[in-house]
């Protein structure tokens, strides 16, 4: 991942809204550690809000929970955290945004994150990972550069 990207992800982790409503995701299967995922709650989107809406079907990282997503970026859609350290959830969104109906566009592993570009309902998508130190952040964002 570039620097300059990891950066911003970085910098944009300490600006988050609080939010209220939640509403329910639904989930793909996975064959993680023999776990199934279950359905995870993303921060609602208000009413003539310009903050995306997230893919139908989009798959749910098991046991992540949800975190806001930063009030200064419309672009991400969605965003959670999980103590599930190392490649777990770039793993699990490598194997299940295909198996959920979405085409992969880009891979893009590393060190201190990673990012899986992804093609739904006609639009690229990234999902953003962030090794936070104790923790991983993952967020689902409209594409970028």
């Amino acid at each position: 991942m570039p620097r300059t990207l990891l950066i911003l992800v970085l910098g944009l982790v300490g600006l988050a809204s609080a939010c209220s409503e939640v509403r329910t995701l639904p989930s793909a299967s996975s064959e993680l550690e023999s776990a199934s995922p279950t359905p995870t709650a993303i921060a609602a989107v208000s009413p003539g809000s310009s903050r995306p809406s997230p893919p139908a079907g989009f798959p749910a990282f098991p046991g992540a929970a949800v975190a806001s997503p930063p009030a200064d970026d419309p672009g991400v859609a969605a965003r959670w955290t999980t103590e599930s350290l190392g490649s777990s959830a770039f793993d699990f969104y490598q194997r299940e945004l295909p198996r959920a109906g979405y085409r992969v566009l880009g891979l893009f592993p590393g060190g201190g994150g990673a990012v899986i570009r992804f093609e739904a309902e006609g639009n690229a998508w990234q999902v953003v990972i962030v090794d936070l130190g104790d923790q991983m952040q993952i967020s689902l964002q409209t594409d970028r550069p």
